[in-house]
């Protein structure tokens, strides 16, 4: 199991700065982390920074770690936009994206965007052949239901073809459908699913990428959002899921506790014995709180663990 982490994008009164947000990425890539993610609002519950904007700053200031979105959501936005963008970034940090996108859950940001929110997920569909047609073809050509190209995109163009696309599905029979339809991998959610659901969803993966004649080994998965907080003090653990995790994702606290990770390295590297067991290849790690220390003391504690 690889070990990446997101941006702490969910922020409070006092912002950081981009030197802050730089330096924990620079921090990852020193600790030894894989991948450095970040998630797409426009609006949140709360305060929420811009997070693939923080992402090429810190692509910018590192030279291997991988640069993904978990999740981006390509229906906010023109597939033209996010085809330059992430095309670009890939183009100039050698190839290190990894573009993770799907339909969004919050349907106020949607309505602030005049983008109806019963359309979302026909226009992620759209969005994904389009960015491949954008990034594959010197003068791309779509008729869709959403976007229409005459031969015009962005260039240049990324070397490889494009970033690989990665879709988010809680693991619902539709979700995965589309994620062996149209998907490079799986990003699943750290907070919605269990490593019993994980495995079936992941065995189901394969068997609807066999029935498409698609070869089910060339295929990647990551387990995205997995918040935590490494303490030895109990109470600490249940402060910062009632004063922090909970009013930010509108969860119940009790149950952050179950879901998160949150209590000593043992406890930790035990529960993500159990994903990595079910066939996670990929966890990204969201600190709770105090980012930089947290990440620094699950890479020197809970990852030798894991071995």
């Amino acid at each position: 199991m690889q070990f990446g982490v997101h941006i702490p994008v969910i922020v409070g009164d006092d912002v950081p700065t981009l030197a802050d947000f730089v330096r924990y990425g620079v921090s990852a890539e020193r600790l030894g982390y894989s991948a450095i993610a970040t998630s797409d609002h426009v609006v949140a519950r709360g305060p929420w920074v811009d997070g693939p904007t923080i992402l090429a700053a810190i692509a910018g200031a590192t030279s291997t770690i991988k640069l993904a979105t978990a999740i981006l959501l390509p229906a906010l936005r023109h597939p033209a936009t996010v085809a330059q963008t992430f095309g670009t970034l890939d183009r100039l940090t050698d190839n290190r994206v990894i573009l993770g996108v799907s339909a969004g859950v919050l349907r106020d940001e949607f309505d602030l965007m005049d983008v109806p929110w019963e359309e979302r997920w026909q226009r992620l569909d759209e969005s994904i052949e389009v960015l491949r047609r954008f990034w594959s073809e010197d003068e791309p050509h779509f008729r869709g239901r959403f976007y229409h190209i005459d031969g015009a995109g962005p260039k240049p163009r990324p070397e490889r073809g494009g970033p690989p696309i990665w879709i988010g599905s809680w693991g619902s029979p539709r979700g995965l459908d589309r994620v062996a339809r149209l998907g490079d991998g799986w990003i699943a959610s750290g907070f919605n699913i269990t490593p019993e659901r994980f495995s079936s969803a992941w065995e189901s993966l394969a068997e609807r990428r066999a029935a498409l004649g698609k070869d089910p080994k060339s295929f990647d998965n990551a387990l995205a959002s997995i918040f935590f907080y490494i303490t030895s003090d109990p109470s600490a653990a249940k402060r910062v899921a009632r004063d922090i995790l909970g009013p930010a994702l509108n969860r119940d606290p009790d149950q952050l506790l179950s879901l998160a990770l949150m209590g000593n390295a043992e406890e930790c590297a035990s529960r993500l014995a159990g994903f990595r067991d079910a066939g996670v290849q990929r966890a990204w790690l969201w600190p709770a709180t105090d980012a930089e220390a947290q990440i620094q003391r699950f890479a020197e504690e809970v990852i030798p663990l894991l071995g």
